[in-house]
């Protein structure tokens, strides 16, 4: 059995409410830092390899684990977040203004539209995960794999393993209910356990909250 764990990134300044630009660049808050640095000090198991998404704020939740393991190799991989407005249309905006930007596109549900440069399709955004699923699932290291993720990849990983959509437009249904009506989210430095049993087949433990701080209430 090998083990795969998914790891969805600190607090970014997004996260904590702050008016960010490209989706890509966006950093960690003070908190998130804080996070990142608790969960590396919390993880005794020295992993087989650490995975990178190309967005800045899961190379620094990544960063003080890299330090901490300094000879695992690391890889960057394409498990970025799902990114449906097109490049500009949420620059200078809240996370709770883009929802309202967001809202013709998730009334359309058209799983094949693409709103231009700097965006994807559901579709695409489905095959993309699959594709690393797969990559993550024939991983075969010295120790388990750990992947630095976002929400959405997470919420999409869910729906394949679990409960399989038949269809994208399934699929972009459940993403749709989970994600953006918020039904559900999976915490800044949360984990979610995937075993890989010899025979090829995929399970999901529970998720973990790290020994990490959270924003005070």
């Amino acid at each position: 059995m090998r083990e795969v764990y998914w790891i969805r990134h600190a607090q970014s300044t997004a996260n904590a409410g702050a008016r960010t630009d490209a989706t890509k660049a966006v950093v960690l808050s003070p908190l998130g830092a804080e996070q990142a640095a608790a969960l590396a000090a919390s993880w005794s198991v020295r992993p087989g390899m650490i995975v990178v998404s190309p967005y800045v704020r899961t190379h620094q939740t990544a960063l003080p684990l890299k330090r901490k393991f300094e000879a695992v190799p690391v890889e960057e991989w394409p498990i970025h977040e799902f990114t449906f407005l097109s490049r500009g249309l949420g620059d200078g905006t809240t996370a709770a203004e883009r929802l309202e930007l967001a809202k013709p596109y998730w009334q359309r549900m058209d799983p094949f539209e693409d709103l231009g440069e700097g965006s994807e399709s559901y579709a695409s955004f489905h095959t993309r995960v699959a594709a690393c699923l797969s990559r993550a699932a024939a991983f075969r290291g010295t120790g388990p794999l750990l992947v630095f993720t976002h929400n959405r990849v997470l919420c999409q990983l869910l729906t394949m393993i679990v409960n399989p959509p038949r269809d994208v437009h399934e699929g972009m249904r459940r993403i749709h209910g989970l994600c953006t009506l918020g039904r559900f989210e999976i915490p800044n430095c949360g984990v979610l356990r995937m075993t890989v049993a010899d025979d090829g087949a995929l399970s999901l433990g529970r998720f973990d909250l790290a020994a990490t701080p959270v924003a005070a209430t």
